[in-house]
């Protein structure tokens, strides 16, 4: 009798180790299979990234979620590059297709707010213009910092959903209220120069004739923001050779000059490039080899917007002329303020 209760006491104990290797069985397949799976999605990931396949990239987004997909990208591009901007685009148009209004909580400060950009998109090809005030409100409960990018992003939008007629986007941007209406304008201003929903050949291209055009001949009341995004087709048409670049904003109205060459400024930052002298000497776009001052407090303000190390920033006020330097370290003040509560550090 007491055999028999020990062997019924082994046979426990055997059954509970049995159970034990079971699950540390289970437990390291699952392991190892969840190590393929996220190899296998990061590989997939990255070749997707690597050929700007955009399409692809949405079929990825809803596969695996907005969320998860936007937390690949931020691991992909952790310096906040802007060569991301286009992918979160497209992470916002799959957060609105999969979860509406609710989706627009996903979007934060990355990538130039690319997120917002391809929320508004979407919600204004979905739901019409006619809804555009609902989605106004969206923007405007973000906040002070945060809703002007929002605002930016329906101009986007309008633009897209007027199949890029120029008058009748603008014109949707008066439905807004005042305040939001400047941010619509140049976000319209700027879709129509990128065209992020169309393909390469129907973009616009510039020539000889039409580098000033329609900026030259359009309303006086949309000139500078149709300036300012003027500069990013010159970008492209130039191929980024910037000195050429600053005298075309010299050939325009006196008082744009300082809209176009800020511009500028944006866009050499948005190449990616932090090291002050290649930022400096980038800027001298002016006879003589000189220095835009203009152009320099572009770069401070794309860099502060962007998140980039606030030092580099604050370092290229010194390279500022003596009569503007001082203009520049306040500046630089307030936008640091914006910064704190932007990114929190």
């Amino acid at each position: 009798m007491v055999v028999s209760k020990k062997s019924a006491q082994l046979k426990q104990i055997y059954s509970v180790l049995a159970g034990l290797l079971v699950l540390v069985a289970l437990f390291f397949i699952s392991l190892a299979l969840s190590k393929y799976f996220l190899k296998n999605t990061t590989g997939q990931f990255d070749e997707i990234i690597a050929k700007k396949d955009y399409q692809a990239f949405a079929v990825f987004a809803k596969s695996r979620g907005p969320a998860k997909t936007y937390d690949l990208l931020k691991k992909k591009f952790s310096q906040n590059e802007p060569q991301a901007h286009d992918f979160a685009h497209t992470i916002g148009i799959v957060a609105h297709e999969l979860q509406g209004l609710k989706g627009l909580s996903l979007c934060d400060t990355a990538f130039n707010y690319g997120c917002h950009h391809g929320f508004m998109e979407s919600f204004l090809s979905q739901n019409g213009i006619e809804q555009i005030s609902q989605i106004e409100q969206a923007c405007q409960g973000l906040g002070i910092i945060h809703s002007p990018s929002c605002l930016h992003g329906i101009g986007h939008g309008v633009m897209i959903d007027s199949a890029y007629d120029l008058n009748t986007a603008l014109s949707s941007c008066r439905l807004l209220t005042d305040f939001a209406q400047s941010y619509c304008f140049d976000g319209v201003f700027m879709e129509r120069v990128v065209g992020s929903m169309l393909t390469a050949e129907n973009r616009i291209t510039m020539t000889p004739e039409t580098l000033q055009v329609p900026c030259r001949d359009i309303d006086q009341f949309y000139k500078n923001l149709c300036w300012r995004n003027q500069v990013i087709a010159w970008f492209v048409y130039f191929k980024g050779d910037t000195p050429s670049i600053g005298s075309q904003c010299l050939q325009i109205e006196p008082e744009f000059r300082r809209t176009c060459l800020e511009s500028l400024g944006h866009n050499i930052t948005m190449t990616g490039s932090q090291d002050p002298n290649s930022l400096t000497n980038l800027c001298r776009v002016l006879p003589d080899n000189a220095v835009s001052d203009e152009c320099l407090v572009g770069v401070i303000k794309e860099l502060m917007f962007e998140g980039k190390p606030p030092q580099i920033a604050e370092n290229l006020c010194s390279q500022i002329s003596p009569a503007n330097r001082q203009y520049c370290f306040s500046l630089f003040a307030e936008l640091r303020a914006q910064y704190r509560e932007r990114f929190g550090r």
